[in-house]
């Protein structure tokens, strides 16, 4: 149950892969972003056996790769609400989730802060990209069913001790993986960066503009992407195939 301790990443990808077989799937793609590339690439790391192939517009690699392609400033910046979230997410969830304002004044600033750095200097903070039903929509599916500090603890849940400690955040998978990389996503890493954790890598594709929420931002361009992206692990699914006879 969400209210206990002990749900995050990994656990959240053995239900996901036990309700895929329930549904009948017995293999399987996977496509994520944010959490859902996190989790989705955990779940390509534990059953590469299940997944055909993973497609991704967050991906993320080995720690110590981060830490030399992104100076601390930052992470100083830009990163306190991570670490709030992943210390303190009853504390945080609490004092957020006291009224709807309080609520869209913490997660909007993380809108802000994911659509690049301008939004810093804006004075609108780079939301104007988003309409204002979408910003509401988005902040009610966390008032409207109590769980925000929920929601929150994933952070806390995930980025433990005991889990880094396995490390199968940064173990290798062989699954075919195709990254999208929007402009002004919160981390860029090359292919060869990439390569170090998606060992058959089968594209990247590179988009000039969006940032962090590229679903939300350009949904016509992230599906064709998803759809176009899913098309090239089917044709290199196909010609691993065709070698191995």
């Amino acid at each position: 149950a969400t209210n206990l301790q002990g749900l995050g990443g990994a656990e959240m990808a053995f239900i996901m892969k036990n309700l895929m077989e329930r549904l009948g799937y017995d293999k399987f793609y996977v496509q994520g972003g944010d959490w859902g590339g996190i989790i989705c690439s955990i779940m390509a790391t534990f059953f590469p056996d299940i997944i055909l192939g993973y497609h991704t517009n967050f991906a993320l690699v080995p720690a110590e790769l981060v830490s030399r392609l992104y100076p601390l400033q930052f992470y100083v910046q830009e990163f306190g609400y991570f670490h709030i979230q992943a210390a303190k997410p009853d504390a945080i969830g609490l004092c957020v989730g006291k009224s709807p304002a309080s609520i869209m004044a913490w997660f909007l600033h993380l809108f802000s802060i994911s659509t690049g750095s301008a939004s810093r200097d804006d004075p609108k903070g780079g939301l104007n990209m988003f309409t204002p039903e979408q910003l509401i929509d988005n902040i009610m599916l966390y008032w409207v069913p109590e769980k925000v500090t929920t929601s929150i603890r994933i952070y806390a849940e995930t980025f433990t001790f005991r889990n880094l400690d396995m490390e199968y955040i940064s173990a290798p998978t062989p699954v075919p993986t195709v990254v999208l990389q929007a402009l002004r996503e919160v981390f860029y890493f090359p292919p060869a960066a990439l390569n170090t954790k998606f060992t058959n890598l089968v594209a990247v594709d590179v988009l000039e503009d969006y940032g962090h929420f590229l679903a939300m931002e350009a949904p016509k361009v992230f599906v064709d992407k998803v759809i176009s992206g899913l098309q090239k692990i089917i044709d290199f699914n196909k010609n691993e195939l065709n070698c191995t006879k």
